[in-house]
């Protein structure tokens, strides 16, 4: 399970585990924006949804690897931005958590970058990740 997301992590722990490793979560314009890429298109891999690129599988009902599907790539080569777990995220309010990506059981009409979720709180779930970003 190592190359598996890592979930059950907390917003406030996921923001913890970022200051500890010198890095940050991305704002939500920051993960839209590499999850639509420069010539900000509709998904990561271009501007048609393709169930074969989407990380998950909810049939299954278990996350996918997070390499399970390189074609699904961002144009910054980024993988697993759409499905599998969703992603913390702060929104515009600081400290406010958002959550963004969409995760392996959300029908296909919410896996898309502009789809965004706004929990009651931020504890942890089986179905939410996180990835940190770092300024350059």
């Amino acid at each position: 399970m190592e190359k598996h997301p890592v979930t059950q992590i907390g917003f406030e722990e996921a923001q913890a585990y970022a200051r500890w490793a010198g890095k940050r979560l991305p704002t939500e314009l920051e993960w839209e924006r590499l999850a639509r890429g420069a010539s900000w298109r509709s998904f990561p891999w271009g501007d048609g949804f393709n169930p074969s690129l989407v990380h998950g599988d909810a049939a299954r009902g278990c996350l996918m690897p997070v390499d399970a599907h390189p074609d699904g790539a961002s144009e910054e080569g980024v993988q697993d931005l759409i499905g599998n777990a969703s992603e913390w995220t702060v929104d515009a309010d600081p400290g406010t958590p958002v959550l963004r990506g969409g995760c392996y059981l959300d029908p296909p009409e919410l896996l898309k970058p502009g789809t965004r979720v706004v929990p009651a709180n931020g504890d942890p779930s089986p179905f939410v990740g996180f990835r940190c970003v770092q300024d350059a």
